[in-house]
Parts: structure tokens; sequence; C-alpha cells
């Protein structure tokens, strides 16, 4: 059987970084997914704070057009980082 999982790496590396915290408990696939965009766009999620009030907005748009940007954001002063509170897990395979 081939599987799109296996890998034949030999180290994984993870990093916690904390995030903004989602206002609602049912927005944190979404937090997931812009968090997701935000790192394949170069951007560090745990510098951001997202717009929570255009983010299902943005995704929908971005499904109906075929293309995910990065979701509306400000950046994050140093000051603002101590307010994060949820911890996004990143894991990187290295051969």
């Amino acid at each position: 059987m081939n599987s799109k999982l296996s890998t034949s790496t030999k180290t994984i590396v993870a990093i916690c970084a904390k995030t903004q915290h989602q206002k609602s408990s049912s927005d944190c696939a979404l937090f997931a997914i812009a968090n997701a965009i935000a790192i394949c766009n170069g951007l560090s999620p745990e510098y951001l704070k997202y717009d929570q009030n255009s983010t299902w907005g943005h995704l929908m748009q971005a499904l109906q057009n075929k293309f995910l940007s990065p979701f509306p954001a400000c950046k994050l002063t140093e000051k603002m980082l101590s307010e994060n509170k949820n911890c996004l897990f990143v894991a990187a395979a290295n051969n």
C-alpha cells in the first residue's frame, strides 16, 4: 500500500509558539487555517493579531476564488505578545 503519510526522514523539528486566542470556541479550526496560511507565506503567526470580524468572510472568499491568501491581521508589538495564550505546534521533517 502506498501511503502519502509515510516518510523516510530521520528527524522532526517541532516549534511551539504562543498565538492569538480566538474569541469563540468554534473558531479554532479557522485559526488553524489562518496560521497555516501565514506560515506558508513566510509570516510568523505569533506576531499576528487577526481581525476576527472578517476571518470567516476572508476564508469563504478564498475558497470561492480557489486562492488562499493571508488573513487580515496586524503585526503585534512585544508588549502585545505577552497577551497571547494559545500554543501553535509546527512540525517540519528534515532528511
